[in-house]
């Protein structure tokens, strides 16, 4: 059996529509979704249609439970004020815009599902089971993906909260992190993503698959609706550019934008965009290119900020052993003294260091 899981659709009707046609194509007998159907675009109510005219079975992500029952935030699970304000305005915005019906719908859906599918048990929840909003991160420690697949129990648990896409198997349990539709997964790719799941006789495998869609009438979309450029354009160059605090360092550092400006010290200087080269002019639907090419000296009224090739993360690393410093030196990432207390680094720890 072959089913097909999306995530955060977002209120990107185009993402969605590209999905259920991709899924057929590809020989899908079910579709699902995890949750967090608006947040991001324009008009959440035109995803409603879409969802209960391709039997698309779905569960509740906090988004979804959060408009259901008129609360006044999105219970995302972000710490961080600046995530939090950016978080903030698009959830008003999708409150204000989803219909009573669509949103009584939401809140009849479950917030998990436990189904038995050609002979595999898979968990669909849309954080983790542990919490509806936990951020199931894939650079999370061992024994932190293991206490998740513990909560559960199931062979198979799918999920979506954090945005990213990506599996990884944990004592004999398949995670899946199938991506969101709503917007690209932060590497520079106007694509979007879902997970095909191959189910047969108890075993069970997955491939994360890449979705090109109709970005430019979503970015036009957004704008239509007097949504701020900071959010269309993640849409248009695959980049984020709000909420990046809740990211942990290695997932924020395959990123291209990586602090708020607000952050750094009055007089510092970040880094031009340049580490990733952009393509000059537009890209068509599914091109793997880096997005619109904005250039260095662009970024000046950009609220986000790239630190590589910046005196806060150099584009060198250089490691000193074997005796103790004590120059002054700028950007010095630790004390210089003479009594400073000598640090054995074992291999394996300087490789995942430099990873």
């Amino acid at each position: 059996m072959r089913i097909a899981v999306c995530g955060g659709p977002y209120g990107n009707l185009h993402a969605l529509r590209a999905f259920v046609d991709d899924a057929h194509a590809r020989g899908a007998e079910r579709l699902f979704c995890l949750g967090d159907l608006g947040g991001f675009g324009a008009d959440v109510d035109a995803l409603w249609p879409v969802l209960t005219g391709n039997d698309i079975t779905c569960v509740a992500g906090n988004y979804d439970v959060a408009i259901a029952r008129g609360d006044t935030d999105c219970g995302c699970g972000y710490r961080d004020p600046e995530d939090n304000a950016y978080a903030q305005l698009i959830y008003d915005h999708t409150r204000a815009t989803t219909s009573r019906d669509f949103a009584a719908w939401m809140g009849e859906l479950p917030t998990g599902r436990r189904e038995m599918l050609d002979g595999v048990d898979v968990h669909m929840v849309h954080g983790s089971p542990l919490a509806l909003n936990d951020f199931w991160w894939e650079s999370l420690p061992a024994e932190q993906h293991e206490q998740r697949v513990a909560a559960s129990g199931a062979q198979v648990i799918l999920c979506t909260h954090s945005g990213l896409p990506w599996q990884r198997w944990t004592h004999g349990t398949l995670v899946v992190n199938v991506g969101v539709l709503g917007k690209p997964a932060n590497d520079g790719r106007r694509d979007v993503w879902y997970a095909l799941l191959d189910l047969h006789e108890g075993r069970a495998g997955a491939e994360l698959v890449p979705l090109a869609y109709d970005w430019r009438a979503q970015a036009a979309s957004m704008r239509a609706a007097g949504l701020p450029e900071i959010f269309v354009e993640t849409i248009e160059t695959g980049w984020w550019t709000t909420c990046l605090e809740i990211l942990p360092p290695r997932e924020r550092a395959h990123g291209r934008y990586h602090l708020y400006r607000s952050t750094l010290p009055t007089a510092f200087r970040p880094a031009d965009a340049g580490q990733h080269p952009l393509p000059e002019g537009p890209a068509e639907p599914g091109e793997e290119g880096r997005g619109a090419a904005l250039g260095p000296g662009l970024d000046g009224d950009r609220p986000v900020v790239p630190l590589f090739g910046s005196p806060y993360f150099p584009s060198r690393l250089c490691i000193y052993t074997n005796f103790h410093c004590n120059l002054a030196c700028d950007y010095c990432a630790v004390a210089s003294a003479p009594q400073a207390t000598p640090r054995t680094l074992p291999t394996a720890e300087f490789r995942d260091l430099a990873d």
